[in-house]
């Protein structure tokens, strides 16, 4: 068979040139074996938060111009600034239309977003349902966090990530809750307990049902957390 455009790896960034290729009229295909970075992805998608130099970047668009400097050979010097903010609204444009929705800071600068590890990674663009930590007020407008696991998960240990961030002083007036809630049908998942991935909650809890019994429980375990 004979195609256009031959994209290697079914992660984010293969899968929308994919996509791109095809709306431009290209046959294209995807060679991918095994699970992508789609399976452990944030969702988050970073523009640029450190220079080659080692110098952090709070708002990648400004930036640019030394990032041509330090490093001429790299994409985003050789596509430019306007073509990457086309690329970015793109991208936003597609997942909404999947019911995904992104955004970013109004000032166009970096947010920080929580690790499964209770640090922090500044990235650019973030679902809605994920909480946006200005970069120079992390703890801003927070009185109380809660860090929950479904029961059975293994990528997600509250406690650890509640230990780091009650080590930083941004976060010393801030009550740190932990809870574990229980995945309905989990006892019948015929899932191996270490091959247990988020991709596996997202598919039982597509079905309304156990989405609302699972935030009754999660509500309880909660209660009244500000984040």
């Amino acid at each position: 068979m004979k195609f256009d455009s031959i994209i290697i790896g079914g992660g984010v960034a293969g899968l929308s040139c994919a996509i791109r290729c095809v709306e431009s009229g290209m046959k294209t295909a995807v060679i991918t074996a095994g699970q992508s970075a789609m399976h452990f992805s944030s969702g988050s998608i970073d523009v640029l938060s450190r220079l080659p130099n080692g110098e952090s970047v709070s708002t990648p668009f400004d930036a640019f111009p030394a990032l041509a400097e330090q490093c001429p050979q790299h994409p985003y010097s050789k596509i430019g600034v306007n073509a990457c903010r086309e690329a970015l609204a793109w991208y936003q444009g597609m997942m909404e239309e999947s019911g995904v929705f992104l955004t970013a800071q109004a000032d166009e600068s970096n947010h920080y977003r929580v690790t499964p590890m209770g640090t922090f990674r500044s990235t650019w663009l973030s679902q809605q349902t994920v909480h946006q930590f200005p970069m120079h007020a992390l703890a801003d407008g927070l009185s109380t966090i809660a860090l929950v696991t479904v029961d059975g998960f293994r990528d997600f240990q509250p406690q650890l990530a509640a230990s780091n961030l009650a080590a930083l002083e941004a976060f010393r007036d801030v009550k740190i809750k932990t809870a574990n809630v229980e995945l309905p049908d989990f006892e019948t998942m015929q899932r191996n307990p270490c091959e247990f991935r988020s991709i596996d909650i997202s598919r039982v809890l597509k079905d309304e049902t156990k989405l609302h019994a699972f935030a009754k429980s999660l509500i309880k375990q909660v209660g009244k957390a500000t984040w």
